[in-house]
């Protein structure tokens, strides 16, 4: 129990409790967020290089 306090309360990782109740309650919500997660992160895809013929 104290390893989950800790890891819950005074740890600097952003948990997020998940509820596993339910399958595809669980995996929707682990779905959003890697998903926000991801719409966070701004990423960008490298730009491709001239076209040379």
């Amino acid at each position: 129990m104290e390893a989950y306090e800790y890891a819950f309360n005074q740890s600097s990782i952003p948990w997020q409790i998940i509820p596993a109740d339910k399958k595809w309650y669980r995996n929707y919500l682990v779905a959003e967020a890697v998903a926000q997660a991801l719409l966070n992160m701004k990423l960008e895809l490298p730009s491709l290089p001239p076209k040379t013929e």
